[in-house]
């Protein structure tokens, strides 16, 4: 039996400009094939223009990333089990169940939501369907004096 196999990537990029060129340049006696690339227009600051770092030591750092490319490496459901590509309506983006990915497994526990949810924008559907929050994760007691948690 043959498998099919596919890879796809997303970016997200800030642009102020009318032009935008996506150059590839493989490296000597490479081969590549790219059979397709979609770009989808979004709205304006779906993102923040800086982040902050809350080191374990005390430290505390910013990166500003208006200005960088941001790659989705994960798509998660936090609790609950994960949403297949056609529940995403429009983006048809797979959400993964996120209990693979946790460090320890009972570092928390599931809580569902029970009451209608709405968006209070049409950006909030964008980052995620509405499936996605209808679930989370509370973290339990770990008796840990930072006020953090790696749960993943």
């Amino acid at each position: 039996s043959s498998r099919i196999f596919s890879l796809v990537k997303v970016y997200s990029v800030t642009l102020d400009i009318n032009v935008f060129v996506l150059e590839f340049i493989p490296n000597k006696n490479s081969f590549g094939f790219v059979s397709a690339i979609g770009i989808i227009p979004v709205a304006d600051k779906i993102f923040v223009d800086s982040i902050s770092k809350d080191g374990g030591n005390g430290a505390n750092s910013s990166l500003n990333i208006s200005k960088r490319g941001i790659q989705t490496m994960y798509r998660l459901k936090i609790g609950g089990s994960s949403i297949k590509s056609t529940q995403d309506s429009g983006f048809r983006r797979k959400w993964e169940e996120d209990s693979s990915y946790m460090i320890i497994a009972d570092a928390g526990s599931e809580a569902k939501n029970h009451s209608n949810i709405t968006c209070a924008s049409p950006n909030e559907t964008f980052v995620a369907p509405l499936l996605a929050y209808e679930t989370t994760k509370i973290m339990s007691n770990t008796y840990v004096m930072e006020k953090r948690l790696n749960m993943s």
